[in-house]
């Protein structure tokens, strides 16, 4: 299947250390382990514009959400760690959202911002990070196109994934 296409293979498992083993992907012609992180970014002052999705399984300590396709904006770093470019793919895909788009439009931020990890072959090989931005619905149909090269819009497949 496509990107993030994560599909649960262990939903009735309620060993947490297990179902993070399990909640692994492959991607791709290499096979990767890929790790899927779901970032809920939290703001006081306004209420965000959420993707929508669908609970499929609630557990304890997790739900299971099912995802529909979308559009959402992205960027790659390639590094040996995840704290190590964090701000700076939060920040290049902000300035997507601020104005540095073919429109110049201002988007609003959404929930939530994810980030794919695909490891790198060993502990000294960089991993790629990649950060995404769901974009609005009133942008879906037609999102203005990034001016920064290293940004782009991405056509998500329906996908599924725990939270917690």
């Amino acid at each position: 299947m496509g990107f993030l296409s994560c599909l649960v293979n262990n939903t009735k498992n309620t060993n947490l250390a297990e179902q993070d083993q399990n909640n692994q992907c492959r991607y791709g012609s290499a096979m990767k382990t890929i790790v899927v992180f779901l970032v809920l970014v939290a703001y006081t002052k306004a209420a965000v514009e959420e993707t929508p999705y669908e609970v499929i399984e609630t557990a304890a300590d997790y739900e299971i959400r099912r995802y529909p396709q979308r559009k959402w904006v992205a960027t790659t770093l390639e590094a040996l760690s995840y704290d190590s470019v964090t701000n700076a793919l939060f920040q290049t895909l902000f300035q997507y959202i601020d104005g540095g788009n073919s429109e110049g439009a201002i988007i609003p931020m959404t929930a939530p911002v994810t980030s794919l990890v695909a490891p790198g072959a060993s502990t000294e090989s960089p991993s790629t990070f990649t950060m995404a931005f769901y974009i609005p619905e009133e942008f879906q149909a037609s999102p203005p196109s990034p001016t920064n090269p290293n940004i782009f819009i991405e056509d998500r497949p329906e996908f599924e994934l725990y939270s917690r």
